[in-house]
This record gives structure tokens, C-alpha cells and sequence, in this order.
């Protein structure tokens, strides 16, 4: 019998890299949601270390540190968003990766089955051959005419 081969082998093939690289996708947007996380917190302290100003400050000194403020509040809110977006990627791109996953993991329970059939029906031709092997080892040869059955391997006979 032939060896096994599987018809949708170059397309399983095919599905493993497409995995491989939604998983590769995937490792970077998970690396880049948590630099942007990362980059939150960051601002998020910075802008909790604010100092408060002094009971009484100069104008000047009011509107410097209400800019700075400003610039901290703007820097944490560009931070949050790019971190939302970043986990928003990251999870289109895991879901990419479990999709890929889903077709391969397919593709291989039918090539399984399609083995498992194969493997089963080597059984059987090997079955086969052996029970056509001893059958014709163990039948009765051709008795020549007026020659009594009681041989060998005859009716009665000792074996």
C-alpha cells in the first residue's frame, strides 16, 4: 500500500506560516500596548507630581505653572489614547492569531482522521494478505483421481 499523504498537506503548510505570523503580529502589538502602558504611567506620575503653587504667586508664575499643567494633562490624555489604541491592536491582532489558529487546528484534526483511516486500512490489507497466506498454505491439494482422502492433511488423517 502507499504510504500515507495527505491531500491538503501544501495547505496546511500554508496555514502553519500564516499562524507563525499572526503570532509574530501579535507578539509586537502585545510589545507595543505595553510601552504605551508603560508611557501612561509614566505621564500619569508626572502629572500627579505637579506641585501646587505657593498662596500667593505672581501672575507670571500662576500662568507658568497652569502651562505646565496644561502640557502634563495634554501629554497623559495623548499617552491614554495611544495605550487604548495599542490594546485595541492588540487584541484585533489576537484575534487574528485565534482565527489562524482555528484553520490549522482543522486542517490537522482532518489530516489525523485521514491517517487514522489510512493507518486502518493498512490493517486490513495486511489482514488480508496473512488470512490469503494461510488459507492457501492449509488447502487441500488437488486429490488425484481414485486416490483416497486419507492423507495427511485429509479427512482422519494425523497431522
Amino acid at each position: 500500500m502507499k504510504r500515507f499523504q495527505f491531500r491538503l498537506a501544501t495547505v496546511l503548510r500554508v496555514r502553519r506560516v500564516e499562524e507563525e505570523r499572526a503570532r509574530g503580529a501579535l507578539a509586537l502589538a502585545n510589545a507595543a500596548r505595553r510601552q504605551a502602558e508603560t508611557e501612561r504611567q509614566r505621564a500619569e506620575e508626572h502629572l500627579a507630581a505637579t506641585p501646587q503653587p505657593a498662596a500667593v504667586v505672581s501672575l507670571a508664575a500662576y500662568r507658568a505653572w497652569r502651562a505646565t499643567g496644561e502640557l502634563r494633562a495634554e501629554r497623559w490624555q495623548a499617552a491614554s489614547q495611544q495605550a487604548s489604541r495599542a490594546a485595541e491592536a492588540a487584541e484585533e491582532r489576537r484575534q487574528a492569531w485565534a482565527r489562524a489558529a482555528t484553520r490549522v487546528a482543522a486542517l490537522e484534526r482532518l489530516e489525523a482522521r485521514r491517517r487514522d483511516a489510512w493507518r486502518q486500512e493498512l490493517f486490513r490489507a495486511e489482514a488480508r494478505e496473512v488470512d490469503d497466506l494461510v488459507t492457501s498454505r492449509f488447502q487441500p491439494e488437488e486429490a488425484a483421481p481414485g486416490a483416497s482422502m486419507r492423507g495427511k492433511d485429509g479427512p482422519g488423517g494425523v497431522a
